[in-house]
């Protein structure tokens, strides 16, 4: 079975989910043969383009799961909402819209998260108010976390809002609107950010709990940035009831198309010694682009030779995979 635009898988509850521009589905192989003969939708969703639902992962209790979407999916029918519906036009004054038409149709309550049973049945939606979040990851507390994007046309309004990352608590309204309807920080009712990265599009994110990184890189969040073709680390400081986080430039590539992160611990063989935490400076020098999508990770040729260079046939192997999953991620071959 051919499925056009998937944007995230997860494997649990023996089941693979997927999420795509359409849909989010639950496929099993029922006979044990490992082969999956059984492709069931399970939620009809509303085509978002890149701005759809994206990645799955467990929640902190690993009864169910995560799906984070972007703002142009909207919620889908049958979902309970831990907020109140009451998303209106909530601005004293009409709002600039985008010039170009970007987003210009899209209303609350924007991009969301839910919490969503194995079998698919029960829907409950926890966060709201996000641009186009990609991915989630879960602190060694619990607590959920995502990263926000920003819309580089607004760069220099008063109402622009930086790629961001958000501390994700429970009927928590992050205050993305259209144009400069936006929710300031200011507001009472906004959860905000834990840290302002700035210009950029970020992807995936990832704790470093599981790694095989030094001690002093194992409870930083790893956040990508696919325009600047940068890692960041997090640092996270609680602060109050929530945290606030310090940013340093972790790695970076011109071009370094980096869309995905998973902390996992690797092999000995193929590991390479890691600077301490100290050792990494806060930023560093490179030429200057445009904020936009597709200043210096995007939208160029992937240095496969030099990634794989030097590295054992397993490593070399791994990479390519890798790279070759990439490659199908929006029309994934599923046969049944």
């Amino acid at each position: 079975r051919t499925v056009a635009g998937a944007l995230g898988f997860l494997y649990a509850f023996d089941s693979l989910y997927m999420s795509s521009m359409k849909g989010f589905y639950r496929i099993r192989d029922t006979d044990g043969d490992d082969a999956f003969d059984e492709f069931t939708l399970l939620k009809k969703l509303d085509p978002g383009w890149e701005h759809s639902a994206h990645t799955i992962i467990k929640t902190e209790d690993g009864e169910g799961l995560y799906l984070v979407s972007g703002n142009h999916s909207s919620v889908p029918d049958g979902v309970h909402s831990l907020q109140p519906p009451v998303w209106q036009k909530d601005s004293l004054l009409t709002a600039m819209v985008d010039p170009s038409g970007h987003a210009t149709g899209v209303r609350a309550p924007g991009g969301w998260i839910c919490r969503i049973s194995p079998d698919g049945k029960d829907w409950t939606m926890v966060a709201t108010g996000f641009r186009n979040s990609v991915d989630l990851a879960i602190n060694r507390e619990g607590e959920l976390f995502t990263a926000d994007s920003d819309l580089e046309f607004d760069v220099g309004s008063p109402w622009y809002r930086p790629t961001r990352v958000n501390h994700v608590t429970s009927a928590s309204e992050f205050g993305w609107r259209t144009g400069s309807a936006k929710w300031p920080e200011y507001f009472a009712d906004s959860n905000g950010s834990v840290i302002d990265i700035g210009p950029g599009s970020p992807t995936g994110i990832s704790f470093g709990h599981h790694s095989s990184f030094p001690a002093a890189f194992q409870d930083q969040l790893f956040v990508c940035d696919w325009t600047f073709g940068t890692i960041y680390t997090i640092d996270l400081q609680e602060d109050g009831s929530s945290y606030k986080g310090t940013k340093r430039e972790f790695l970076s590539g011109t071009p370094l198309n980096i869309s995905a992160i998973v902390a996992a611990l690797i092999d000995s063989h193929a590991a390479r010694p890691l600077p301490s935490a100290d050792a990494c400076p806060s930023s560093v020098p490179r030429s200057a682009g445009l904020p936009g999508r597709g200043a210096h990770g995007g939208r160029h040729p992937s240095p496969r030779p030099a990634a794989v260079r030097g590295r054992p046939a397993g490593a070399v192997r791994g990479v390519m995979e890798q790279n070759r999953l990439y490659d199908v991620m929006y029309d994934v071959l599923i046969n049944d």
